[in-house]
């Protein structure tokens, strides 16, 4: 086993751990994405909604329902975090949203 990257965020004595991502992962993570209706992928609400509370779960071990109770300050800080641990990854995140942004913006003028 490899050693991950680890980064403590400590909110009112709370601690939060996030590491990086492993390839088995983000392979699940692409899966995910693949196994997605295509007409649910050209929504990016869907797609940033799915992906966000995914990753979180993944990179912290947090539940569902720890991850609803946080206050919007916290989330953003682990998800900076999560960014500032998983670089390749955020990127190809961020190009798949400018896809789907753009896709979105193709379908409205079509219709």
């Amino acid at each position: 086993m490899f050693p991950r990257k680890i980064k403590t965020l400590e909110f009112s004595g709370k601690k939060i751990e996030v590491h990086d991502l492993t390839v088995a992962e983000v392979e699940d993570i692409l899966q995910r994405l693949n196994n997605t209706e295509e007409s649910k992928l050209s929504s990016i609400s869907f797609l940033f909604k799915d992906l966000d509370e995914y990753i979180i779960k993944l990179t912290t071990g947090l539940s569902e329902e720890e991850i609803k109770q946080m206050p919007e300050h916290v989330l953003a800080k682990v998800r900076e975090a999560i960014r500032e641990l998983n670089p390749f990854f955020s990127k190809a995140v961020d190009e798949l949203l400018e896809t789907a942004r753009k896709l979105q913006e193709k379908t409205l003028q079509n219709s």
